[in-house]
């Protein structure tokens, strides 16, 4: 009995860490989501905000989940959840180990997904967002460099995949070996910045690959298709281009 009492007590430290509870708002300074060698879930009960100057450091193999309600009903994520990035979000890549990004249920668009501000930076490696309704949103401006690095990342089963969006600011957004599939918008809309793109998939759009309207786009060795639309549209009005 009392070594079964032992192993009880030992276990539950594990159980306690296994799951944690954000109920949303700012992030501490230094704050990570994840333990070494334990699959974690993180759930958020309402829009989080990284704020300028702070970190969030998600470990791999960490699943985090929107709630279906929005405790918080920040401006800009008002029916749904979402991160909203002014700092620094870091997801931290591992072979193997991926970092999932949720909502509450099957579907499209069950939560909001990332809203990243003029100046924020986001890097993310072996990492998957699912099920969001306005996808990865980046806007530049004069707050500084708005930095995106992307590499052995999945986008599906969202309404828009990515966007980068802006009218002044310096950019540096890189995406390698990133899939987008099933968007039901565009997989890209790019109406600023300047990014580059390799060995990359965004397949089975309905509406375009790439929404162009601004800015330029590199891509290298990587797949453009479509269910309807265009795998390349353009409004750029001689403002934007593309180089395949």
């Amino acid at each position: 009995m009392i070594r079964s009492i032992a192993a009880l007590c030992a276990f539950l430290p594990s159980l306690a860490l296994a799951q944690l509870n954000f109920p949303g708002g700012n992030v501490p300074g230094g704050t990570i989501w994840g333990v070494p060698g334990v699959s974690q879930t993180v759930t958020l009960a309402g829009d989080v905000t990284i704020p300028s100057g702070t970190t969030l450091t998600v470990l791999p193999g960490t699943v985090i989940t929107a709630a279906a309600t929005d405790n918080i009903m920040r401006a800009g994520g008002t029916t749904r959840v979402d991160i909203f990035v002014e700092g620094s979000l870091v997801v931290q890549e591992n072979a193997g180990e991926t970092v999932t990004f949720t909502g509450p249920s099957t579907g499209t668009g069950t939560w909001g997904g990332l809203i990243a501000s003029a100046g924020s930076t986001l890097t993310a490696g072996s990492a998957s967002f699912q099920r969001m309704a306005s996808g990865i949103r980046v806007t530049a401006g004069a707050a500084g460099t708005t930095t995106v690095t992307l590499n052995n990342v999945s986008i599906t089963n969202s309404v828009t995949g990515l966007s980068f969006a802006g009218s002044t600011g310096t950019t540096v957004y890189t995406l390698s070996n990133v899939t987008i599939a099933g968007a039901t918008s565009a997989a890209l809309t790019h109406a600023y910045g300047t990014t580059s793109i390799s060995r990359s998939v965004f397949r089975d759009t309905t509406g375009y690959g790439i929404s162009m309207s601004g800015g330029s786009v590199t891509v290298d060795r990587s797949t453009i298709s479509f269910n309807s639309g265009y795998g390349v549209y353009g409004e750029c009005n001689g403002s934007g281009s593309i180089a395949v």
